[in-house]
């Protein structure tokens, strides 16, 4: 059953599994009821997490909300820096992950732009070497698990602080 799922992970189109993991997730909820852990990002509580990854690690993928030990790391650090997800900002989510997309797209304060290089969340779809932005254009950069599949991580970056208002977070 193991080798079937992983052969369907990699063999099916990322947008067709992006729709079909909030289906599953909801099927699999009731099996992982309990209050053990608890996701910082969509505040439900469970049994415990599932496992995931190319060689699974055990109880790391929320079932509700899809998020990770990184993304969980990454949200409690922004709702703990002053301003970022209480004040208007302007922000660029580069790979926007599905456990952030909808959590973002629905904070009215928060003018918010996708980009990726094929992603069907993206609402821009380009290269980061060469950012498609005026300089100083955003309050805050979310790029998350992307600079270790780039070319020039260092270009990039530069790119990235271009793009950066003064005083912005990326």
């Amino acid at each position: 059953m193991k080798s079937l799922i992983r052969f369907l992970l990699h063999a099916l189109p990322r947008p067709f599994l992006i729709r079909l993991s909030y289906p599953f997730m909801a099927i699999m909820r009731p099996f992982l009821r309990g209050d053990k852990v608890m996701c910082p990002v969509c505040t439900k509580t469970f049994s415990r997490f599932l496992s995931y990854g190319v060689i699974p690690r055990p109880n790391v993928l929320c079932p509700s909300c899809l998020s990770l030990e990184r993304h969980r790391l990454i949200w409690l650090y922004l709702v703990r820096v002053p301003g970022i997800l209480t004040y208007p900002v302007k922000m660029l989510h580069v790979a926007p992950e599905q456990c952030f997309y909808g959590r973002f797209r629905k904070m009215s304060h928060i003018d918010y732009v996708t980009a990726d290089l094929e992603s069907p969340l993206a609402d821009y779809h380009f290269d980061l070497h060469s950012i498609p932005f005026d300089s100083g254009t955003y309050d805050l950069i979310l790029c998350n698990h992307v600079l270790e599949h780039v070319e020039n991580d260092r270009q990039v970056m530069r790119e990235i602080i271009r793009v950066l208002k003064p005083g912005g977070l990326a």
